[in-house]
């Protein structure tokens, strides 16, 4: 199973395609992900510092190549 990347408990779609029953990991959608956010198991905010905080309010999280100069 670890070649599949599934664990026990994992969710799976079962699925009958020519005849044969396929076992497929179940995508889970980014909100299914944030519904199971909750106050106790969010991670608190780290301060990531003043050039950091500048480049993202400038460019966003697109901005990798430019975020490396400032934080190298």
């Amino acid at each position: 199973m670890k070649e599949f990347k599934l664990k026990n408990g994992n969710p799976v779609d079962i699925v009958v395609e020519e005849g044969k029953i396929v076992i497929v990991p179940k995508r889970i959608s980014l909100n299914e992900l944030l519904a199971e956010v909750t106050e106790d198991n969010r991670h608190i905010m780290s301060p990531t510092g003043t050039k950091i905080q500048l480049m993202h309010s400038l460019y966003g999280f697109n901005a990798p190549s430019i975020l490396k100069l400032f934080v190298s």
